[in-house]
């Protein structure tokens, strides 16, 4: 059974406090928490291999080691080959480099499809440390064993928190359309909940979303207003002007407690 207690005890920022207080990480879309493995890892990277590339001396063998793994390990999170994962410095400017790439290759008949859903920028590049943290939960909660591969160890880890996402979403969903005055935009029928992400973007009448963002942040509930680079979606649904939405994210780590205080206070804004 998935043990989200056991899951929080490994993210040191779930455990400070704010204003003397804990918070409660709704934030989650523009960027998770991360796991202690990969604070470990980048303090190893800073002290033992803190070096450029291709070197004949050790650290810069460590450097040259990490990235090499890096590579093996996003490629077993995306079941793919080691030599088709690009690092970069973000993922807006990777692509970027990889539009421009593709545009020399380009002729007359040539279609590019995009989606005005689409970020500004859609690739997520993942690193070492958290790619094996996933494994490990596949272990941990979905039947995997160690000695499996950790691309079967990924797809294991997939289903378990899938399915914990999938009852927050429900329990969150189903919360929030109880509140007289919220509105939820994107699937809310039961039916439809397989189709999304434990995301919630919504507004509530008399209000805007910057206030019920500053309403939570009182309350040491972290949450985003705005558009969220979706300006062509936001100005089809005609908020744009008026501040975009709320946005909750939930993943893992997030528990029904935090919901129930979550929506105690949107009720009150």
């Amino acid at each position: 059974m998935f043990d989200v207690g056991e899951v929080r005890k490994q993210f040191p920022a779930l455990h400070e406090a704010f204003n003397g207080r804990p918070a409660i990480f709704f934030d989650n879309p523009g960027g998770t928490q991360v796991h202690e493995s990969v604070v470990a890892a980048m303090v190893d990277t800073m002290t033992r291999r803190n070096s450029n590339t291709h070197g004949l001396f050790e650290t810069s063998l460590r450097t040259d080691a990490v990235i090499e793994e890096a590579h093996r390990a996003v490629a077993d999170l995306l079941g793919c080959d080691a030599d088709e994962v690009v690092f970069g410095n973000n993922m807006t400017s990777l692509t970027f480099h990889l539009s421009r790439s593709v545009a020399r290759t380009l002729g007359p008949g040539d279609e590019v499809v995009v989606t005005r859903l689409d970020h500004d920028a859609n690739v997520m590049p993942w690193v070492t440390a958290a790619v094996d943290y996933l494994a490990g939960l596949g272990v941990e909660y979905g039947g995997a064993k160690p000695a499996d591969s950790r691309r079967r160890k990924l797809v294991a880890a997939w289903s378990v928190v899938g399915a914990y996402e999938r009852m927050l979403t429900e329990r969150l969903i189903t919360d929030l359309l109880s509140v007289p005055g919220i509105r939820i935009f994107g699937l809310t029928e039961r039916g439809d909940w397989d189709r999304r992400v434990a995301t919630v973007s919504l507004r509530k009448r008399g209000t805007t979303p910057e206030q019920l963002a500053r309403a939570l942040a009182e309350e040491n509930i972290f949450a985003w207003n705005g558009t969220f680079y979706a300006q062509a979606v936001s100005e089809r649904m005609g908020v744009e002007e008026s501040g975009g939405w709320l946005r909750l994210g939930l993943v893992h780590y997030n528990t029904v407690e935090e919901i129930e205080r979550c929506v105690r206070v949107l009720e009150g804004v």
